[in-house]
């Protein structure tokens, strides 16, 4: 008896054995799970610590805060530059306004560019003062005086041979329906090219051409001159980015869509409406309000 119970003793240590070594050697620990306050492990990357460490150092929210205060600046001249605008203008200054606050359009513009100098954008500075407006009897039709500012056209076919401009202040011209005419001078330009068939030349000074609506054929002879951004650098203390290849821009309103039209080289085209905008140079960024 005693015997037996030696060897079912052995017996039961030699499987208790076994079974520990088997749990041994098939052992799995439980998978880490992550902490309930992040979705991943952190991994340390000194690069992007000293990063952050830069991004937020004294100097660049200072310079953040002058960037914001800059922008505030800015859209408030142009509210106030815009308050007594022509009636005629008026579609134009609103999407203006409107792509500015949503970051659509820059706020400062380089103006002013030499070969080999730094940058600095400024406000574009124009002026409600001195109004002309397009006489519909008047057999040339052509009163842009060198004092002119705002440019009113009339129903009729209307022509704006504007002399040369050399002032920092931009023309803004409103020329309403027919077949007009607009010569901007070579300096800064706000043209809203109404509708019919019409003809711009434009150029060198910053051009922002408005299009409400693009039902007629119109031709802008652009003197592209000094109008690439590439290559250019910014002034240091200037706080905000430059972001487009070029210094002119062509608009497109709100009632655009830029899925129906055709753009092709220094063409666009409505292929159903039948309208057209035809460039002489590839020296504008076209954007869309839309």
């Amino acid at each position: 008896m005693m015997k037996q119970l030696i060897i079912l003793t052995i017996a039961i240590l030699v499987m208790g054995a076994l079974y520990i070594g088997y749990a041994t050697l098939t052992f799995s620990p439980d998978p880490i799970q992550p902490l309930a306050v992040q979705e991943e492990a952190v991994v340390v990357d000194p690069k992007k610590e000293k990063s952050d460490a830069l991004l937020s150092s004294p100097e660049v929210q200072a310079r953040r805060e002058q960037a914001a205060s800059l922008i505030i600046q800015g859209i408030q001249t142009y509210e106030d530059q815009w308050a007594e605008a022509p009636v005629q203008a008026q579609f134009m200054r609103n999407t203006f306004l409107q792509m500015i606050k949503k970051g659509a359009l820059p706020v400062y513009y380089p103006i002013m560019v030499e070969n080999g100098q730094p940058v600095s954008p400024e406000l574009l500075e124009f002026t409600s003062s001195s109004k002309t407006q397009v006489d519909p009897n008047s057999a040339i039709q052509a009163t842009c005086g060198p004092s002119s500012t705002v440019m009113i056209g009339s129903t009729e076919n209307d022509r704006f041979v504007c002399p040369l401009n050399n002032s920092d202040t931009a023309r803004i011209f409103a020329t309403g329906p027919g077949n007009d005419v607009v010569a901007t001078g070579g300096g800064a330009a706000l043209i809203d090219i109404g509708t019919g068939d019409n003809t711009v030349r434009a150029g060198p000074g910053i051009t922002l051409i408005f299009v409400e609506k693009l039902d007629g054929e119109t031709k802008i002879e652009m003197d592209c001159q000094d109008a690439s951004m590439r290559g250019r650098a910014l002034a240091t203390d200037y706080p905000l980015p430059w972001t487009y290849q070029y210094r002119h821009f062509v608009i497109m309103g709100p009632q655009i869509s830029k899925d129906a039209l055709v753009i092709s080289d220094n063409l666009i085209r409505d292929p159903v409406g039948g309208g057209a905008l035809s460039m002489s140079g590839n020296c504008f960024n076209v954007l869309f309000a839309r």
